[in-house]
């Protein structure tokens, strides 16, 4: 798979940046290519095991979900809940 923000030059290894200046993305490009990534390397839906922790109820529930290894900041819209 190519690197998400910018392509090696010729002879160097992936997520290294070449010594030439790359050419800039615009901002939707970025989107799409970031979309992309998230598409092709999740499925639809995910069941995960973990711990809520600093959960913050205000008109939409704001939380960490947790384990030994990682954290991911949450958010629940209250239309959802």
């Amino acid at each position: 798979m190519p690197s998400l923000f910018n392509d090696p030059a010729p002879g160097n290894p992936p997520g290294k940046p070449s010594s030439s200046a790359a050419k800039p993305i615009s901002i939707g490009q970025l989107v799409t290519r970031i979309k992309g990534a998230i598409n092709e390397g999740l499925p639809g839906k995910i069941h995960v095991v973990g711990e809520v922790s600093n959960l913050s109820d205000r008109n939409h529930w704001f939380f960490s979900l947790k384990d030994d290894q990682a954290a991911i900041r949450s958010v629940m819209f209250a239309s959802a809940a």
